[in-house]
C-alpha cells in the first residue's frame, strides 16, 4: 500500500511539473530599456490550451509585483507575447512571472534580467 502511494504521488509531482509554463525569455543576458517593449516567450503543453495567463513583472530586490505586463488575460497557449511600452523603474533587476488566471498560486519564473533606463538604449544606437 505505500508503495502504491509514493507512486500516486510521485505521478502527481510529476503531471503538475508538466503542466506548468516554461519562460525562456527574458533570460539573464536579456536587456530591456524603459520606453521600448519588450518580448516574453514561453513553452505550454496541451493541459493549457484553454486556459488564460497574466504576465507580471517583479522587482527582485522588493520581491513584489510593479507591474502587469498583461492589461487583460492573454491564452496560455500563446507562447509568446510582446510588452506594452515599459516605464521608468526606480531599481533595474527584475524577474517575469506568468500565471493561470484562474490560480493565482503556481507561477513560473524567468531568471534575473535588467531594465535599463531609455538613455542607454538611445546611446547604444547612435
Amino acid at each position: 500500500m505505500k508503495v502504491s502511494t509514493l507512486f500516486t504521488c510521485i505521478c502527481a509531482l510529476v503531471a503538475s511539473a508538466s503542466a506548468a509554463l516554461e519562460v525562456t525569455i527574458p533570460d539573464s543576458y536579456t536587456e530591456w530599456y524603459s520606453g521600448y517593449t519588450g518580448l516574453v516567450q514561453w513553452n505550454s503543453s496541451a493541459s493549457e490550451f484553454g486556459l488564460l495567463c497574466n504576465i507580471q513583472l517583479v522587482d527582485v530586490e522588493t520581491t513584489e509585483a510593479v507591474y502587469n505586463l498583461t492589461n487583460a488575460s492573454i491564452p496560455c497557449s500563446l507562447d509568446n507575447y510582446t510588452t506594452p511600452i515599459l516605464p521608468s523603474f526606480d531599481n533595474q533587476v527584475f524577474t517575469v512571472r506568468i500565471g493561470e488566471t484562474n490560480n493565482a498560486s503556481l507561477w513560473s519564473y524567468t531568471e534575473n534580467f535588467e531594465i535599463l533606463p531609455q538613455k542607454y538604449h538611445d546611446k547604444n544606437q547612435a
